[in-house]
């Protein structure tokens, strides 16, 4: 994994390749968001904006054929949070940013998702009928997807995250030895 963050950071064009490749990789948008936490987090926003900008790309188009919109609320996340730690250097601000995004995407959900929410709304709604268990309203079941959605996006987001910043302290570590070797 150090040698994906190392590649990453020679040039911006290989973040760019990075985070579209990663973005269209189903399941793989947590590296994807990773690798643009560490953009942000050695370079900052002026070298972000133009990876997320391109990782974005691959996340809107899932959305529009999946309705899917996880990858694209994880890498916007991962570029807020990942400012905000590089700014206050603080992971106490980041959590409670986490928190207030998970919030946030909570009023957003409903209408980035509104099918892939209503389709989990009756699978379960199927399983329970099917196990004979009472099936609470749908409404109470769309909220409580909308809010584990919600949850899961930051969750990962945070996560991507603590990987870049891992990335980050490696990077920082070899320069280190490296400056120290050669002096």
């Amino acid at each position: 994994m150090s040698g994906l963050a190392n590649w990453v950071m020679k040039k911006r064009l290989n973040a760019i390749i990075g985070v579209m490749v990663f973005g269209l990789i189903p399941m793989m948008f947590w590296l994807a968001a990773a690798i643009l936490g560490l953009v942000v987090l050695r370079k900052g926003v002026k070298e972000g904006i133009p990876v997320l900008a391109w990782g974005c790309l691959p996340a809107f188009v899932l959305w529009i054929y999946q309705g899917d919109a996880t990858a694209l609320m994880v890498l916007v996340d991962v570029m807020l949070l990942a400012y905000l730690l590089r700014s206050t250097m603080s992971w106490s601000w980041v959590l409670l940013a986490g928190s207030f995004l998970a919030v946030v995407s909570t009023l957003l959900q409903p209408l980035l998702m509104a099918d892939v929410l209503n389709l989990a709304v009756a699978l379960v709604q199927k399983v329970l009928v099917s196990e004979g268990v009472e099936v609470p309203d749908k409404d109470m079941i769309f909220n409580q997807a909308v809010m584990a959605v919600s949850i899961f996006q930051v969750v990962i987001a945070v996560i991507s995250l603590f990987l870049a910043r891992k990335w980050q302290a490696g990077s920082i570590i070899l320069a280190v030895y490296a400056q120290n070797f050669i002096n």
